[in-house]
């Protein structure tokens, strides 16, 4: 966006583009094996070929709708993908690791919710070995 006042005509600014959007949490008592590989996956970020899927309290599915077929889905791509060292907790909290990436600008445009009848990834998925 521009500055507005008299860096803009009648002083309205002018918006230029959007901004990444920025998600960051802590990944609560994990393995540090699990810590590691999510690490290996940062250049796949930096080249374009890392996404995520949402899930929320119910088992519902955010994803990516493609444009031309209803039923295909694809990943949220994520860009700036990190995963920080363990800090280790103490009486009143858990050890922890950081984790964070950067959505694009404009990434939920034709974000949807899928609600699956025969698959819940809260209670059907396992950590890989």
């Amino acid at each position: 966006m521009t500055g507005g006042g008299n860096d803009d005509l009648g002083g309205i600014p002018e918006v230029l583009g959007g901004n990444p959007i920025e998600f960051t949490a802590q990944m609560r008592s994990i393995p540090q094996a699990i810590a590691k590989a999510l690490k290996t996956l940062s250049c796949e970020a930096n080249v374009g070929n890392l996404g995520v899927y949402l899930f929320d309290e119910n088992g519902q599915i955010e994803a990516i709708q493609d444009g031309t077929t209803a039923t295909t889905y694809y990943p949220i791509p994520i860009r700036a993908f990190f995963v920080g060292d363990k800090v280790h907790g103490n009486y009143d909290a858990k050890d922890s690791n950081a984790i964070s990436w950067q959505y694009a600008e404009n990434y939920s445009d034709n974000l949807v919710i899928v609600k699956p009848t025969d698959f819940n990834p809260l209670t059907d998925l396992i950590n890989a070995e």
